[in-house]
């Protein structure tokens, strides 16, 4: 009886020598893992430049060809780009003014 015991026990110390720790399914908790892993990550910056470059596609204006140009848009622009350099011309001009009194003149 004994020496089947002993037997059985022994079987039983080998058996779970060779057995997984764990059982299949069962969730174990290690030690973090000290180094990320970059594989599974996405890579942004290529994703995003790839949707700005279907947007661009997607939403340009298209160009007017040679029998469909309307008014130019050129000429609007660069009447109001002289006339704001104009205006801040005449700011800046007014700006370095230097106004003397009368009563400061006749004081010195």
């Amino acid at each position: 009886m004994k020496f089947s015991a002993i037997v059985a026990l022994c079987a039983l110390a080998v058996a779970s020598a060779f057995a997984p720790s764990a059982l299949p399914g069962a969730v174990t908790r290690s030690a973090p893992a000290r180094t990320i892993t970059e594989a599974c990550r996405p890579n942004s910056k290529k994703e995003k430049r790839v949707r700005n470059k279907e947007n661009m596609r997607k939403f340009r204006k298209p160009k007017p060809t040679r029998w469909q140009k309307g008014p130019q848009v050129g000429s609007s622009a660069a009447t109001k780009r002289a006339a704001a350099k104009a205006l801040e011309a005449d700011f800046m001009g007014k700006l370095f003014i230097h106004v003397v009194d009368d009563e400061a003149d006749e004081k010195a």
